[in-house]
């Protein structure tokens, strides 16, 4: 056989191998796609579910119409893309692995030279689109979201009336609390009312309240009249309490400032908690962050996890796969706690628990290419 028939034999067998890599690349790029969506509507349904229970059972609810409840429930659904999305694939990718593995084919793939590596770069375009959509979700959509809450609340606080209120229930008022055991008319009975005031608490037990409006008062918040009760002063130390009885008693409920003025942190622009770094800024700057490397993160967790003697049941590795994801979320929350309460420094800060993960995976690996 002379030199040019080598060549060809080689060019074709190269041409050959090329054609393989793609189809198997292609072929495993479906087979997470497949599930992804299915996956992705299934977690949003069940967030989505439980959003609306939380919202009608919380003390914001008399407060909201059910077109205001609808868009909060809404907005805290898309708030939460960034965690949804990355769990989504994540689980798309041991259930999709975990077929394979079941169908014995990616032992196929490995004996033609597609072991966890090739796996990983197959699909890393695939884990790259995410953690790109995450990343913009969690830096430029979260801001927005929560301002946006913050407008309906205040929306509701400035529309708010007695009639729309249910006795029976703890309404959140702002930084007060009211509860109301019966309704007459225009007023609400047996009244239990609690709000902040400063250093002091103010605590009412009153017969009854009615709204009251005066010049300027829906401007700057609401009025409520108190009939027949008593106002308790509880002082911060060493101030001693107090306890008055009145006929009639009104307090103001002031509105919260408009959203140009909110400072939570949540609902602040991610250029300016990198301007401002305080503790708090820091750990929710360094949150937004963590979303799209967890992406990242999962993404590579996915190929150790789904694999597994092909017998095993696939159930079993989602349910391990589920405890591994509230692991490493939960982690994350904790150590974003610590930092607000400058418990943790800004380096790692939460990066401490990918740094943890990469630390562990590649001593398994080291492990894994020893035994073998």
């Amino acid at each position: 056989m002379n030199d040019s028939s080598t060549l060809d034999i080689s060019r074709t067998f190269s041409s050959e191998l090329s054609w393989i890599g793609g189809h198997l690349h292609r072929y495993l790029l479906w087979e997470i796609t497949r599930p992804l969506l299915g996956v992705l509507g299934v977690l949003m349904g069940i967030f989505a579910g439980y959003l609306a229970t939380s919202e009608l059972i919380s003390q914001h609810a008399g407060l909201l119409t059910p077109g205001a409840l609808g868009r909060v429930v809404g907005i805290k659904l898309l708030l939460a893309m960034d965690v949804l999305m990355p769990m989504a694939l994540y689980l798309s990718m041991i259930i999709g692995l975990g077929r394979l593995q079941s169908d014995q084919e990616l032992v196929a793939m490995k004996a033609a030279g597609w072991g966890g590596p090739q796996l990983f770069q197959a699909l890393l375009p695939l884990i790259l689109l995410v953690a790109g959509v995450a990343a913009y979700l969690s830096l430029l959509v979260r801001p927005w979201g929560y301002g946006m809450l913050y407008e309906q609340r205040r929306a509701a606080m400035q529309n708010l009336s007695l009639t729309s209120l249910e006795p029976g229930h703890f309404q959140l008022l702002g930084r007060s609390v009211l509860f109301a055991e019966g309704r007459a008319g225009n007023q609400l009975t047996g009244v239990y009312f609690d709000q902040q005031n400063g250093t002091s608490r103010w605590v009412i037990r009153a017969q009854a309240v009615t709204e009251h409006t005066g010049a300027g008062e829906e401007a700057s918040g609401h009025g409520l009249l108190f009939q027949k009760g008593w106002l308790y002063i509880l002082a911060a130390p060493p101030q001693a309490d107090t306890a008055v009885h009145f006929q009639v008693l009104m307090v103001h409920i002031p509105l919260p400032p408009p959203r140009e003025a909110v400072t939570k942190t949540k609902a602040l622009p991610s250029a300016r908690l990198w301007q401002e770094a305080t503790p708090s800024n820091t750990a929710e700057l360094q949150w937004r962050l963590w979303s799209p490397v967890s992406a990242v993160m999962l993404g590579i967790l996915a190929i150790p996890l789904s694999r597994g003697p092909p017998r095993k049941g696939r159930f079993g590795k989602v349910l391990v796969a589920l405890a591994v994801a509230a692991l490493y979320y939960n982690s994350g929350a904790a150590l974003k706690g610590f930092m607000q309460s400058n418990n943790l420094p800004a380096i790692p800060g939460l990066f401490l628990i990918p740094i943890a993960v990469l630390g562990a995976l590649l001593i398994g690996l080291m492990l894994s290419r020893h035994r073998s």
